[in-house]
């Protein structure tokens, strides 16, 4: 597993297309807005902006927090034999530019999640923990392993390691 050490730089790499979020429970939405805002910030010194993947929430889920937060609601769809990920709905619920870069994808199994996450080729996995369903999160990241290859680096941290990092980054630019 690949540690994070500076996050300005992954972030602002233009080869990187998407960063995935897996929120875990409840208690993480209001980390997850810390993320989302400071990944836009990143995006206005990026040529092409990451789209932001939320993942793991099932589709009833994705679809309250898409509509309540103003992003875009996809259902998608993996069948497993031809193992092949597909877009079968896309609901956008803003106009703002920056909200239509932020897909909450109903996945409803780890299997569907690791494939939307190919499909999507995220480099970034910032992930929460799940008070009810621990195994989840971490299926979810040991399929999308799986699914790759390891066929590029991926890198996964836990969201308040993220949080910390760019707070402790932050500090440092202001004492230089």
């Amino acid at each position: 597993m690949e540690k994070i050490n500076d996050y300005k730089i992954i972030l602002s790499n233009e080869n990187l297309r998407s960063v995935c979020i897996i929120p875990g429970c409840e208690p993480y939405i209001p980390y997850i807005d810390s993320v989302i805002d400071y990944i836009i910030d990143i995006n206005k010194i990026r040529k092409s902006p990451l789209e932001i993947v939320i993942n793991g929430r099932g589709s009833k889920n994705a679809y309250i927090i898409a509509r309540l937060r103003g992003y875009t609601f996809v259902e998608g769809k993996y069948d497993a034999q031809k193992e092949k990920f597909s877009i079968v709905n896309e609901e956008n619920f803003s106009n703002d530019v920056n909200k239509k870069l932020i897909k909450c994808y109903g996945s409803e199994d780890y299997e569907e999640c690791a494939q939307l996450m190919k499909y999507k080729h995220v480099a970034i996995v910032i992930f929460g923990k799940a008070r009810i369903n621990e195994y989840f999160n971490t299926a979810i990241i040991e399929t999308y392993k799986m699914v790759t290859d390891n066929d590029h680096n991926v890198y996964y941290c836990h969201i308040h390691d993220f949080l910390d990092n760019i707070n402790v980054n932050s500090s440092e630019e202001k004492i230089q």
